[in-house]
């Protein structure tokens, strides 16, 4: 075949493509796409609906939008089921029209049509835009569509069968379900009436909640936000018709429970609880200007507060651990402990600044926080006595106070004598005029010694980034010093040294913690071996950067412990015998 006819058979072929692609591809789902919205029942903007009105075998509802919620206006005034609504509108506007079944029929009788079985329609302010009156009939003889007509139009048709079942239903789908018809965010105060117990709690400005009645104090946040959660929820599984003379049958006129939720610029909702239906686990309640009794579970109940303590909040302290900038502790002595938030190179740190100044442990510094935001009290004692001496408090035996970033004062921990029978101590908070019982646990984990604080690793290096290491001996010196990933000894001979034995030598020393500080004021190291100390350990990285030495002294009497000194060894430490297992004895132990 000649090249040229080669060319236009493959023109042909891109032409023919061109044509498929145009008309059958693309242009076919531009048809398909019109004949779905020829297809298409109605032209409806779901977003402009503001009414519906319905019939069906179940009743006759009207259900009108406010905001971006629905009310049920007939058949009784209530709350409606948003969902269901919009589930509704959106089945409504997206029907498609079936086969028509006859153009004028003279008797609509056969189709379920006379009359209607459903009617729906959308009544709007505009008409021009709002859908006729759309009927509903039987069900066709296969069950899977339903007889159709448009009001104002002769037309039968078939509809899918999903908008049947989308219309047919009864006042309970249509009404809210939910226990509180609200957003529970919206709630600004909580009144609370449970047998002899009259409490109010209000929300403050950054969420949290306080006891507003009988006193000011702080409340359980998390307690209240999760019996808001669950009356949220919570679904009504019943709607009961009562009448007022029968109310007693469901307890609701002598509530054992009734709750008042505040919206700010919104209605309140009292909510009543009556008789419990012990073998269902049920409870009867009632809101306020709601004639119906709603049957729902009675888990709702569980958190609800018996007595004042159960809404309290029990946490010492109100600590955020992204917050704290710093804590300190004082004893009656006069010793001190201060822990202050640092920032290095753009990270959190944490000094020790009082008693002396040291770096902090990360992990222990963090661990601190999390006990001061999780430690709770043991109980009430009293709330704002008139003389707190019995107690201890007006002279306490340790003052904790806590610096948060936001608060102009800080949160101060006064604890005083121990209780009778020793089960922990009698404190109190700055921000609440109560006396409480904080239990030796909760002293404990409160409580904090320089040393349980201070950061132990002695030194801080990459192991992969060292490049020199200088072992001084009492008789002799090893240098050592790294060659591409090679290690090698200079002095006091020339030599390759093993890998395996440098990678556990330098682990060795960045592993390494004191147990604690001997003695800060170390003017004589001679009295713990360290003016001859037994190996000296100097670190050089490889940009040349050296790390301070470590010289390690004599054991610790009656102890598996040695005395070690850092440079520039003014202070002196205890660590693990497990040091010198780790080091070399010399420099044969380092060869291959």
């Amino acid at each position: 075949m000649s090249f040229r006819k080669t060319l236009l058979f493959a023109l042909i072929l891109a032409v023919i493509a061109a044509f498929y692609y145009l008309y059958e591809i693309r242009g076919g789902s531009i048809r398909l796409a019109r004949s779905k919205a020829a297809q298409k029942l109605f032209e409806i903007k779901t977003d402009a609906i503001s009414e519906v009105k319905l019939k069906n075998p179940k009743g006759h509802f009207v259900l009108t939008k406010n905001g971006e919620e629905w009310t049920l206006r007939e058949p009784v005034p209530t709350p409606g089921d948003t969902q269901a609504v919009s589930d509704l509108i959106r089945m409504v506007a997206e029907a498609q029209r079936g086969r028509i079944i006859e153009e004028n029929p003279k008797d609509l009788t056969p189709f379920g049509l006379k009359p209607p079985k459903m009617e729906v329609s959308f009544p709007g302010k505009d008409k021009s835009k709002t859908p006729p009156l759309l009927l509903l009939g039987d069900s066709n003889p296969s069950g899977t569509e339903v007889y159709a007509q448009v009001e104002g139009k002769p037309a039968v048709f078939l509809l899918d069968m999903a908008i049947k079942a989308a219309l047919d239903k009864g006042l309970y789908e249509f009404r809210d379900k939910r226990l509180l018809p609200f957003k529970t965010s919206e709630v600004t105060q909580i009144l609370w009436n449970r047998g002899n117990l009259k409490l109010t709690s209000g929300k403050n400005k950054d969420g949290s909640w306080s006891l507003v009645e009988p006193f000011k104090t702080p409340a359980d946040s998390q307690k209240i936000e999760d019996i808001l959660f669950r009356f949220g929820q919570t679904q009504v599984k019943e709607f009961i018709t009562a009448q007022k003379k029968n109310l007693s049958e469901f307890g609701t006129d002598k509530p054992a429970v009734t709750l008042v939720f505040k919206r700010d610029k919104k209605p309140d909702l009292t909510l009543s609880f009556g008789r419990r239906l012990a073998k269902e686990k049920e409870v009867y309640a009632r809101r306020g200007g709601e004639q119906s009794i709603l049957r729902v579970e009675d888990v709702v109940l569980k958190d609800i507060p018996e007595t004042l303590t159960a809404i309290r909040d029990r946490a010492v302290f109100k600590a955020d651990q992204d917050h704290v900038l710093k804590v300190d502790w004082k004893k009656a002595d006069g010793s001190e402990l201060l822990l202050v938030k640092t920032m290095k190179n753009g990270s959190e740190e944490w000094t020790i600044e009082k008693p002396v100044t040291a770096p902090a442990e990360r992990s222990e510094a963090y661990g601190l926080l999390w006990d001061l935001h999780d430690t709770k009290l043991e109980r009430f004692v009293g709330d704002a006595p008139k003389d707190l001496a019995p107690y201890g408090l007006t002279a306490p035996q340790w003052t904790v106070t806590l610096w948060q970033k936001g608060e102009e004062k800080p949160q101060v921990l006064k604890i005083g004598k121990a209780s009778p029978g020793s089960q922990g101590f009698f404190a109190m908070v700055s921000y609440s005029p109560s006396v409480f019982l904080l239990s030796n646990a909760g002293f404990k984990r409160l409580w904090r010694n320089p040393e349980d604080l201070r950061d132990r690793k002695l030194l801080d290096f990459d192991t992969e980034r060292i490049s020199k290491v200088e072992l001084r001996y009492q008789t002799i010196t090893v240098l050592l010093e790294k060659k591409g990933k090679r290690w090698q000894m200079l002095a006091p001979e020339k030599a390759d040294i093993a890998s395996p034995k440098m990678i556990d030598l330098l682990w060795g020393v960045k592993d390494l913690k004191f147990k604690k500080e001997v003695s800060n004021q170390a003017k004589e190291l001679d009295s713990f071996g360290l003016k001859n100390a037994q190996i000296q350990i100097r670190l050089w990285d490889e940009k040349g950067k050296q790390f301070p030495a470590l010289a390690v002294g004599s054991r610790i009497p009656n102890s598996d412990e040695y005395y070690l000194a850092k440079e520039p060894f003014t202070s002196v430490y205890s660590v693990s015998f497990d040091l010198l297992n780790k080091l070399p004895k010399g420099p044969r132990d380092l060869l291959f």
